[in-house]
């Protein structure tokens, strides 16, 4: 009884390239969905992207004097004149570096763990699967 050679190393049923492929599209979705967040210490509203760590992080206002939200998020008064208590001036600009390469590089590194995880899970079904169906690459154990 001739056996048939073993599978390579990174060779991979056709079932889990399916469901890599899903859960690869989710960890992008997660990853370039835009989330806004308020930050109510510096009185300012901020756009993040990344999954599960924030790899961009950007106010979405203008720091050009001549905007009207500029102008209006950093006056001293509203439009009908009544005073801010409490509000710094200039909290609208955004930070120096809104790209973290860092948490970019712990958001790669978790996805490939994720990915690692669900690979390891659907063979292991696979392989569970055929071994009580007594198969064993296309050939009968039995």
């Amino acid at each position: 009884m001739t056996q048939l050679p073993r599978r390579k190393w990174l060779q991979v049923h056709l079932s889990t390239a399916i469901v890599l492929m899903f859960v690869a599209g989710g960890i992008i979705w997660a990853n370039v969905r835009e989330r806004w967040s308020v930050d109510i210490f510096e009185f300012a509203v901020y756009r993040e992207l990344g999954w599960p760590f924030v790899a961009y992080h950007q106010s979405p206002a203008s720091t050009d004097p001549s905007d009207p939200m500029y102008a209006l998020m950093n006056a001293d008064s509203d439009s009908n004149g009544i005073k801010r208590v409490g509000a710094p001036t200039g909290f609208i600009v955004p930070r120096a570096a809104p790209f973290s390469f860092s948490m970019a590089i712990l958001d790669a590194l978790t996805a490939l763990t994720l990915l690692s995880a669900v690979w390891f899970f659907c063979e292991w079904r696979i392989r569970r699967w055929r071994v009580r169906k007594g198969e064993r690459d296309g050939l009968n154990w039995k």
